[in-house]
């Protein structure tokens, strides 16, 4: 199974300062199905930027890289991504992992949100 990530910098443009990361997942082109996340500076948590990011994979995911299925994964604890997704893939969440997120300090579930190319996008839009 040959899964390949392509991860990107997120920075703030005026000041060219770095504040986290995105990209892709576990791409499976065969498959043309692959995940999305995003990881940002607590400090700026709140100011749109993940919910920017985010629209902006899912337009290069189904338009660019000709993706089927684009998935997002967030820890059933964080509110804030929650809110995220559920905006973003404009949708609850689809279904919920248990033990998905292992981190240092603990195993939480996760929700995740699936988005099919169909879901969006129209013959008549393409």
């Amino acid at each position: 199974m040959n899964k390949e990530n392509a991860l990107y910098l997120i920075y703030i443009k005026e000041s060219n300062e770095p504040i986290g990361f995105t990209g892709f997942w576990n791409i499976e082109a065969s498959k043309k199905r692959c995940e999305i996340g995003i990881f940002i500076s607590k400090s700026h948590w709140g100011s749109g930027y993940a919910t920017e990011c985010l629209k902006y994979l899912l337009n290069i995911g189904f338009i660019d890289l000709d993706m089927s299925v684009i998935r997002g994964i967030t820890s059933v604890k964080n509110d804030n991504a929650i809110a995220v997704c559920e905006n973003v893939f404009e949708k609850p969440p689809d279904s919920i992992l248990p033990n998905e997120i292992i981190t240092k300090e603990n195993v939480s579930d996760a929700y995740q949100f699936y988005l099919r190319r169909e879901d969006i996008i129209s013959p008549t839009n393409l």
